[in-house]
């Protein structure tokens, strides 16, 4: 990491202070297989490939009192501008609050209501980031000031999320092979998703259904995880058990025929950015903060039909307060999901999946991400100074 207590050379970059700026990023990298968790990784690689004698990067593991101990008296150190960025779920606010400088919360949220306490954290930040325009406009409808907010998108390794290059060998068959990547929970359609592959495969063995639905978990509840997934699929379903690394999940994709993913809300939705990135044709909602990513590639993935729908899940209700109702998301609709993945299976894409993974790989990249981000830092007038 880079040490930015010295006085760095002054003026190299345009529209930066004469003695530079530190970007302080916060988040959990340490076992954190979560999206938040390869936002921040992908995001910190690429800013610290910014790095110039006038940018000066810093990463905050926010669990640890100690490393946020030394990482304030660090950004109290540095003699030009300070921009600490949250990114987590969340406002932040609390955590930004101890460090000097700037405050941005880089954060998102996946059904149309913000948590209670959200728009006050929000408004004790100097600005806002977040991935999507979808989610820009959910803010300003939940009360956050339209001009604080900025759209930051996500992106891939580009080094890794590849269509050319190794394949997981656990998983070679000749069977068609769908997959699915996300938190076991009901905001992600596993249960549409079974039922569907059920009604469009039945017993079928030449397809296959291949899962990696860890989130965080001890041992012992990764154990209980994998039985409940497999008490609820069907039996040509096939789980991906531990941690990946990027080159290792981008060798899952490339092994598998077809990504599948009927979410009802996304942030993001990053698996689709790398599942796209690696060539694989696309069975999707399209809704939320993914809609995004999906759109200037109409024609080009098979859409889920969706229902709107209030929010009454208790495993997502759970994590969460809200006053007055937790608002929609968008139920997949199983007919229209099975009738996709009989599709795919039977060949014949209007399109082209490589084609579509170098202009994916193209649009969307964490360099890219990173330059969104300063631009929005550098802006005269948006934030300080």
């Amino acid at each position: 990491m880079h040490d930015p207590s010295g006085q760095p050379d002054s003026g190299t970059q345009t529209g930066l202070a004469s003695q530079g700026l530190l970007v302080n990023l916060i988040g959990i990298i340490e076992g954190n297989p979560t999206g938040y968790g390869v936002h921040t990784r992908g995001f910190l690689r690429a800013l610290e490939r910014a790095r110039t004698p006038d940018l000066h990067c810093l990463f905050t593991e926010f669990r640890k009192p100690g490393e946020i101990e030394r990482n304030v008296e660090s950004c109290r150190a540095f003699t030009g501008r300070v921009v600490n960025i949250w990114l987590q779920v969340g406002p932040g606010d609390a955590v930004l609050a101890r460090f000097p400088g700037e405050k941005i919360a880089y954060t998102m949220f996946e059904t149309d209501v913000l948590p209670d306490g959200w728009v006050a954290g929000l408004a004790r930040a100097d600005g806002v980031f977040t991935p999507s325009a979808w989610g820009r406009e959910m803010m300003i409808d939940n009360g956050v000031e339209a001009r604080r907010i900025h759209v930051v998108p996500g992106g891939v390794e580009r080094a890794w999320f590849t269509p050319w290059g190794p394949k997981l060998r656990q998983l070679e068959s000749p069977a068609f092979k769908f997959l699915m990547i996300g938190a076991y929970q009901t905001r992600k359609g596993y249960a549409e998703l079974f039922t569907a592959f059920r009604q469009a495969f039945g017993d079928r063995r030449d397809v296959e259904l291949v899962v990696k639905a860890e989130a965080f978990a001890t041992p012992s509840a990764r154990e209980k995880h994998r039985a409940a997934i497999l008490a609820d699929a069907p039996p040509q379903v096939r789980v991906v058990e531990g941690r990946l690394g990027d080159a290792a999940v981008a060798a899952l994709y490339r092994s598998c025929d077809c990504f599948v993913f009927p979410s009802r809300g996304e942030g993001g939705g990053l698996p689709l950015f790398e599942a796209m990135a690696c060539g694989l044709p696309v069975i999707a909602t399209r809704c939320s903060g993914h809609s995004q990513l999906l759109d200037p590639f109409a024609g080009r993935f098979l859409e889920v039909s969706t229902l709107r729908k209030p929010v009454t899940a208790p495993d997502f209700l759970n994590w969460y307060r809200w006053k007055h109702g937790a608002g929609c998301w968008h139920e997949p609709d199983v007919d229209s999901l099975a009738a996709a993945m009989q599709r795919v299976a039977e060949g014949g894409l209007p399109w082209d999946p490589v084609a579509t993974a170098l202009e994916v790989r193209q649009r969307f990249s964490w360099d890219a991400s990173v330059d969104a981000a300063l631009r929005a830092l550098l802006r005269p007038g948006v934030l300080q100074p």
